[in-house]
């Protein structure tokens, strides 16, 4: 069976197994949501006694995991995407289980302005004073969708984001989205969505707004990518992708820039405390 293709229960069986074999003896595991964070996290923590694994299904089975795991091996961790829960304040329960600085792993590389810049020096001919300005308005550009996700989260309303794209919505040149059709096509794909009229949605989605939330903790990566990659196509017609984007921070992103992260700060103080001796940065 192909890795892709593990069940959360067969994915689960493989670390058991994984655990007793005398080569994980001195390994730590780092569990992760998805395929595209370990690709960065094995770049990032480049070390031969560090295993980086992902679970399927997304948070809370990353967490269930956790749960059911660690009473087995003691050096293991998760390291899993913070969504809203910087902006509502909230920590998690389990000591082993990290949180991303920002919204998610995708932010905190497009926060880095070496990183971004690098990305804009590569795909147009803007001007470095422009850099700082094009982020602003693609991050202000989805603070609307942005906090329709949160909306959904904080009353469990079933609407579905997944597979959303921006393309017919997002206008690149004015760098702005059209939130009515934004409701409009995510209410129709939305079939068991608790709420359904257009008018409720945007007052509530309206009521969440602030101008103290930081857009790094409130923008959805995968959100940003899309928008970038659209208006870099505008720019230049490259023919980028949210994906082909994504793979370029990854590539741009330095372990320099993410060893100044709390995230890092907290895996290695993890790491002291369960007395591993690893440099997470080899």
């Amino acid at each position: 069976m192909r890795k892709e293709n593990l069940s959360y229960h067969d994915k689960i069986n493989e670390l058991r197994l994984d655990f007793t074999h005398p080569k994980s003896k001195d390994k730590v595991f780092v569990l992760l949501e998805g395929d595209s964070d370990v690709r960065l996290y094995r770049k990032l923590y480049n070390h031969p006694n560090l295993k980086i694994e992902t679970i399927a299904g997304g948070k809370l089975w990353l967490e269930k995991s956790l749960q059911e795991l660690s009473p087995l091996f003691k050096h293991i961790i998760g390291i899993r995407d913070a969504d809203f829960l910087h902006l509502e304040n909230k920590k998690l329960n389990l000591p082993n289980l990290f949180l991303t600085d920002l919204h998610d792993m995708e932010m905190m590389m497009v926060a880095s302005n070496q990183t971004f810049s690098a990305i804009l020096y590569e795909f147009c001919n803007l001007s470095k004073e422009e850099h700082e300005i094009t982020r602003k308005k693609l991050l202000e550009s989805l603070r609307f969708i942005s906090y329709f996700r949160w909306y959904n989260e904080l009353n469990t309303l079933e609407f579905s984001f997944e597979g959303v794209t921006l393309g017919d919505i997002f206008e690149p040149k004015s760098c702005v989205i059209d939130n009515q059709r934004c409701v409009d096509k995510i209410a129709q794909k939305s079939k068991n969505a608790k709420i359904t009229d257009i008018d409720t949605i945007f007052n509530h989605v309206l009521a969440l707004k602030d101008d103290n939330h930081d857009h790094f903790q409130l923008c959805n990566g995968h959100d940003f990518m899309q928008v970038l990659a659209l208006f870099l196509n505008a720019q230049n017609s490259n023919g980028l992708t949210a994906k082909g984007i994504s793979s370029h921070f990854r590539t741009a992103y330095s372990f320099t820039e993410f060893e100044q992260s709390n995230l890092h700060k907290q895996v290695k103080d993890w790491a002291i405390s369960q007395d591993i001796s690893i440099h997470f940065n080899e």
